[in-house]
């Protein structure tokens, strides 16, 4: 220090003191912004929690291979420093700055507290299915005389799958089979495998909701439920995958419709989809979520809270007489009031009719069907305006 400077010891030692303060409080700094309580609860109870970890990352440049270098190898030293006997790795993701993993021991959430790498680990929660008369009260029927129906361009649906053998999917004979009248062009399973087109009927029901608005779109089917409900991790991984072939299928929009039953007033910050929405968006992607059906009117569920989504709640397309609901009952009805179900807030951004939708024989009600509506109307909005953004 005296070589260096003509400042006297005392001061040149309070000057490395400082230096090392800021060093200590940088380290602090970098420590994982946010960890699920829940997940130290559960290791405490002696369970294996599932979770998801967030890494540091710089946006600035999505597909970069370089950054996506980068990213593998953060991910790679990540999962090298934690304890090989203390985890298990479900997913690495292709696109995202996330990692899903299943902690067998304390010692593995202490490592990643203390890796400088970690902005967050979330427990992997478990989502549930938000369970066309419409089309007049949107213009549809305008933009198809125009000839917009969404030609070239496909909507992702992340549901219970997607049973292409279906009428109204050009009554397909495989994926994408006939070529050129089949609508579902993909399906990939990013759940456990069922063995199932669409296990519950949910998926199939929220995709012809897309195509009655966009008819000329396609269908990537992406199964991410498993009987009890959706994990976080593989809504996200459907959500990676898609983000992956969004160039081959020219796809424009993901549909959510999930979530779960809480009321969130304001746009949510601490879940692993503000990365993933955000990766989604920034590869020009609009992702379309569901609110929820809980009759909150403060607020949306999640994921539609996050900000980069378009949460939809749900309106009536027409007057169709008293309508009574598990939760709520509407006495009257009109086209466009909102139904009693839907929840609404600060964080909404659209409604769309949600009921009463007659399609294929089916009678459906809820933001589920909401959803779809704005996700086809994306499709048909793309082929008009290739060149917009999101």
């Amino acid at each position: 220090c005296s070589v260096m400077s003509p400042r006297s010891g005392l001061s040149c030692l309070m000057a490395m003191i400082g230096m090392l303060v800021s060093c200590v409080g940088a380290a602090a700094h970098a420590a994982p912004r946010h960890i699920d309580a829940d997940v130290a609860a559960a290791l405490e109870r002696g369970e294996a929690p599932r979770v998801i970890v967030e890494l540091t990352d710089d946006d600035s440049v999505l597909m970069s291979s370089t950054v996506q270098r980068r990213r593998d190898t953060m991910k790679a030293a990540v999962i090298a420093a934690l304890p090989a006997d203390r985890i298990s790795v479900r997913r690495r993701y292709r696109t995202m700055p996330l990692l899903a993993l299943t902690l067998k021991h304390a010692d593995a959430l202490r490592a990643l507290r203390s890796d400088h790498r970690i902005a967050a680990v979330y427990m992997d929660k478990q989502r549930k299915a938000i369970g066309a008369q419409a089309l007049p009260l949107i213009g549809q029927p305008a933009a198809v005389s125009a000839g917009y129906q969404g030609a070239g361009t496909a909507v992702a649906v992340l549901d219970t799958g997607v049973d292409y053998t279906l009428a109204p999917f050009g009554a397909c004979t495989a994926v994408g089979v006939p070529a050129g009248t089949c609508r579902v062009v993909a399906a990939y399973e990013a759940a456990v495998e069922d063995n199932a087109r669409d296990a519950d009927g949910h998926g199939s029901k929220v995709a012809m909701t897309a195509l009655a608005v966009a008819p000329q779109s396609s269908i990537v089917a992406i199964d991410v439920f498993e009987p009890e409900g959706a994990f976080d991790s593989d809504v996200i991984e459907g959500m990676d995958w898609a983000i992956s072939q969004r160039a081959t299928y020219n796809i424009v929009a993901l549909n959510l419709s999930l979530g779960d039953t809480q009321q969130n007033a304001s746009a949510c910050t601490l879940t692993p989809y503000v990365a993933a929405v955000r990766r989604a968006r920034n590869a020009g992607l609009v992702v379309v979520i569901a609110a929820g059906n809980d009759s909150h009117t403060a607020g949306v569920a999640e994921p539609a809270c996050v900000a980069n989504a378009v949460a939809v709640g749900a309106t009536y397309d027409a007057n169709v007489g008293q309508r009574a609901f598990g939760s709520c009952t509407d006495s009257t009805t009109a086209a466009d009031k909102v139904t009693c179900y839907s929840n609404s807030g600060e964080p909404l951004d659209l409604f769309a009719p949600g009921s009463v939708l007659t399609l294929s024989g089916n009678t459906l009600d809820g933001t589920s069907f909401a959803a779809p509506m704005v996700a086809g109307a994306v499709a048909v909005l793309k082929q008009r305006f290739p060149l917009d953004t999101p």
